[in-house]
């Protein structure tokens, strides 16, 4: 994921939908690295880190802060998208460009 975490990008969501993929699918090599500032709504970023640790997700789920999407991207098996809203989803974009294939949200 490449995204401030914020409630508008549903970033809780994605943690929650990474414990149904560990925990119940069974797929313990997932992992959902969260790239994205920290610093917009801290009250947010405590309570998707409390969901973090209440759904035992410390090996499976890290929130990383900013990065360089140029970074990430090569880095990629899959790019998610959870938002709520989403203008022109630029980082959806930059993903099919950089061929990381994405999972979104239906938005727009």
């Amino acid at each position: 994921m490449l995204s401030h975490v914020l409630p508008i990008k549903d970033v809780e969501n994605a943690i929650r939908a990474a414990h149904h993929i560990v925990y119940n699918r069974g797929m313990n090599v997932y992992r959902l690295h969260v790239f994205g500032g920290l610093d917009k709504d801290p009250k947010y970023v405590g309570r998707c880190k409390s969901v973090i640790k209440e759904l035992k997700l410390e090996n499976y789920v890290t929130l990383h802060g900013a990065a360089m999407k140029f970074f990430v991207f090569p880095k990629s098996d899959l790019f998610l998208n959870s938002s709520f809203s989403e203008g022109l989803p630029m980082a959806i974009l930059e993903a099919e460009m950089a061929k990381v294939p994405v999972v979104c949200t239906d938005v727009g």
